[in-house]
């Protein structure tokens, strides 16, 4: 850790990000949560995406001590100028929710396919959700279900699961138990108790599924 703090110390920013990243968790060194904060600003403003990222989210949650939406919002937008797609996301969060004044679903849209776009599963789960029910945009089904595979085959417990009620149900899709119970299978591998129970469900009402579909 000398070695980090002195490369930092000099100017470098993925050490920065490194140094503020331990100081702040008390990762191989004394706890110091505030000066862990001010190598995380230095490596921000320096452009490192991941501190603006960390800083962005740490005070959208409030884990530097208090929530603060304006430093939120700044730098995430920062992060998103580069494409990040966590950043993109919790922008989208915020306006969905209109944590900085009005509700913006249209605004929240855009940086949730931005997020879609560069493979963040839980953004093509969100704008997957939002197509299905017509929110924001023209309701549209078998887009929603095209998130939800792409969400799914990234390995989303939760997109695996609604993949596989589409496919268990015939809608947007064609209906297919056999693939159904395969993405159930995953979603439940993933910890998701709604794949546990339809899998329960299947098994009890006795729905053919080829176990090597």
């Amino acid at each position: 850790m000398p070695e980090i703090r002195r490369l930092a110390e000099q100017g470098d920013v993925s050490a920065a990000l490194a140094y503020g990243s331990s100081l702040f968790s008390g990762r191989a060194v004394e706890p110091d949560r505030a000066g862990g904060r001010q190598w995380l600003e230095q490596a921000a403003g320096s452009g490192s995406v991941p501190a603006q990222r960390w800083l962005g989210i740490a005070n959208l949650k409030g884990t530097l001590g208090r929530r603060d939406l304006d430093a939120a919002d700044r730098h995430l937008r920062a992060a998103a100028r580069n494409d990040d797609g966590q950043a993109l996301f919790y922008l989208g969060f915020m306006a969905e929710k209109g944590l900085r004044g009005k509700r913006d679903l249209y605004t929240a849209i855009d940086f949730y396919e931005r997020a879609a776009v560069v493979g963040l599963p839980y953004a093509q789960m969100r704008l997957g959700q939002l197509y299905a029910a017509g929110q924001g945009v023209d309701k549209d089904v078998s887009r929603a279900v095209k998130l939800y595979k792409a969400a799914a085959e990234a390995g989303y417990g939760p997109a695996q699961t609604a993949y596989a009620h589409h496919l268990f149900q015939g809608v947007g899709v064609l209906q297919d138990y056999g693939r159904a119970w395969k993405w159930y299978q995953r979603g439940a591998g993933a910890g998701d108790a709604a794949a546990h129970n339809m899998i329960g469900y299947m098994l009890a009402q006795g729905v053919a599924v080829k176990q090597d579909a």
